[in-house]
């Protein structure tokens, strides 16, 4: 009979400023999902701007040299809203002396529970998660931050032969024109893509540093798309859910906030005291412009605001499906082509960005 059971790999332990855990992964039922947590504590105002999941360089599933999971805390953060349907639970706060966390669920099926895509380490010789972070100690106090590993485990299944894992193909800063060609991974389907493109601290968005895509298959044999950039968020926003999060602002009138969202975030707020009048202006940006006055007119200043906010592309990170989610057989079929390249065209120099692909990676 199956039965889910939730275990802490990690229990929750303070961690120093940066660096890598390694941990092994010593249990003996298919994992459905991997949760990982991160708090950092707030040291001085604008710690908003650097959330936890900004902190993590990298989470990775490792079984001696074989890498099966790789991504940074953006894309994690990005995979795991679209994989769950609904952005990771966390708290984001700016007040000197508060804590804000992020807890990531790593999803290894098709769904929660998915006995056919499992992540199985007993089939693996020396399975390990590594995770790999720096805080910013201008922001973040030092020496306090917090790291946890939660499991949800299906026992009773079966051990399952593949699991369903995010892997990132590479990262690059955009120039100011011309195409940016990537050759893309052939050894396995792809069930989705999904491109980071980022000014962060600025209004610029995706189609602001890329404008356009196509992915091409031997030479034009094959083109599953080659579309602006504008169309593809259309198509994507149609796919998937609005997302929403929420958490709290110490804010004057005019401050700009980051809203960790890349498409037509729109936000709501609410003062500690009915004596405020808030708005927000955006125009569809990943950072938002807060209005706060009080009733006598006067500008708000150094004023608490919990806001939420509501938006598609979390991280700025653009998705691409194939197929069916839960057909295998619907999935882009990579292996068939002996060449596949991802061509960018570029508008504007300075954005990071980063390609990542998720793959049914095969378990021995």
């Amino acid at each position: 009979m199956l039965a889910f059971r939730d275990v802490e790999l990690l229990p929750v332990k303070t961690v120093g400023n940066a660096g890598t855990e390694t941990i092994d992964v010593n249990v003996t039922d298919p994992i459905t999902e991997m949760g990982v947590y991160f708090k950092v504590t707030n040291y001085t105002s604008g710690a908003a701007e650097y959330p936890p999941h900004r902190m993590i360089s990298k989470i990775e599933i490792v079984d001696g040299g074989t890498v099966y999971y790789s991504l940074d805390g953006h894309m994690a953060l990005a995979a795991s809203a679209h994989d769950c349907g609904k952005f990771p639970t966390g708290w984001w706060d700016d007040g000197i002396s508060v804590g804000q966390y992020i807890r990531l669920p790593l999803r290894f099926g098709r769904y929660l529970g998915d006995e056919e895509y499992a992540f199985s380490p007993t089939r693996l010789l020396n399975p390990q998660i590594k995770i790999t972070w720096a805080i910013n100690t201008t922001y973040h106090t030092t020496a306090v931050s917090q790291l946890g590993v939660v499991l949800r485990l299906m026992e009773g299944a079966s051990l399952a032969s593949k699991m369903l894992a995010w892997k990132e193909i590479r990262s690059f800063t955009t120039v100011g024109a011309g195409e940016e060609l990537t050759d893309m991974p052939r050894d396995l389907p792809w069930r989705q893509l999904m491109v980071r493109s980022a000014y962060l601290g600025t209004t610029y968005q995706h189609e602001s540093s890329i404008s356009n895509y196509k992915l091409d298959c031997d030479g034009g044999k094959f083109i599953p798309f080659d579309l602006g950039t504008l169309i593809l968020k259309d198509l994507m926003r149609n796919q998937v859910p609005i997302f929403e999060r929420h958490g709290k602002w110490y804010v004057a009138h005019g401050d700009m906030r980051q809203t960790w969202m890349g498409d037509n975030p729109f936000t709501l707020g609410a003062g500690l005291s009915d004596c405020y009048s808030w708005g927000f202006h955006n125009n569809g940006s990943p950072r938002v412009q807060v209005w706060g006055r009080k009733l006598d007119g006067s500008d708000v200043s150094d004023t608490q605001m919990f806001y939420q906010i509501h938006g598609w592309m979390p991280s700025q990170a653009l998705l691409y499906r194939f197929g069916r989610l839960n057909d295998a057989g619907s999935w882009f079929n990579a292996p068939q082509y002996g060449d596949i390249r991802l061509w960018m065209k570029q508008a504007k120099a300075g954005a990071t960005a980063t390609i990542a692909v998720q793959q049914p990676r095969q378990l021995p």
